[in-house]
């Protein structure tokens, strides 16, 4: 782990690390996603989302 650390101090080494595997993890979700829903799925999704979006108001 010292190798990989490097000059860095642990707090900023172990964020990186953290951050990385956050992304991974998130990039992952999404590639399952597209393998999961088909265009039909995603385009109700935008159409949902944009109408959510267009119609908010806060009271």
């Amino acid at each position: 782990m010292e190798s990989l650390k490097g000059k860095r101090d642990w707090n900023t080494f172990l964020e990186e690390l953290y951050l990385q595997e956050r992304k991974k993890a998130g990039t992952n979700s999404l590639a399952k996603l597209r393998e999961l829903l088909d265009d039909n799925d995603l385009d109700r999704i935008e159409a949902s989302s944009k109408k959510f979006r267009k119609e908010f108001r806060l009271r």
